[in-house]
């Protein structure tokens, strides 16, 4: 066989359309395939070093899937400038306003003495359910646009 990367193989690429289209399994949802997803709907991500699929614009994104316990996970990370306080306080309005998504602050600073914020959500995924592709892309999308808004609205203190 050659090693030439100009041959197309049909058959992975038929395989990979019919599962878009089908949806997949939680298991199948790996770093390698979820860039993929992106990659085919025009998001921008990449596979960090242990392999999870992040999706960067202003807001770092990682979206990953966790059969062991039946979810597919999205996170968003920023810091603030603030103090821990305020960042607390900014997570209890956001929690109190936002259904979808949680908002946290992590125990320490980073290395610049900003506090990391955490907001994630989680979809349930039932045994033998399959999700398609475009369904995580919209739900990327939307969770963007929910983390944008609630910064926007919760974070009185700019």
């Amino acid at each position: 066989m050659s090693e030439d990367k100009n041959i197309v193989d049909f058959a992975a690429r038929a395989a990979q359309v019919k599962a878009m289209h089908t949806g997949y399994l939680l298991t199948e949802l790996d770093g390698p395939t979820l860039k993929g997803i992106f990659e085919a709907a025009h998001v921008d991500c990449r596979l960090d070093d242990d392999g999870d699929c992040v999706v960067e614009d202003e807001l770092r994104l990682f979206v990953s899937a966790d059969p062991r316990r039946d979810l597919f996970k999205l996170f968003a990370f920023f810091s603030t400038s603030g103090t821990r306080e305020q960042a607390l306080a900014f997570c209890n309005r956001f929690n109190l306003g936002m259904i979808v998504a949680r908002a946290q602050v992590r125990e320490t600073a980073d290395s610049d003495g900003e506090w990391p914020v955490v907001i994630d959500h989680d979809r349930l995924v039932f045994d033998g359910e399959r999700v398609e592709a475009r369904t995580i892309v919209k739900m990327v999308r939307r969770f963007q646009y929910i983390v944008r808004n609630g910064i926007t609205k919760y974070d009185e203190e700019k």
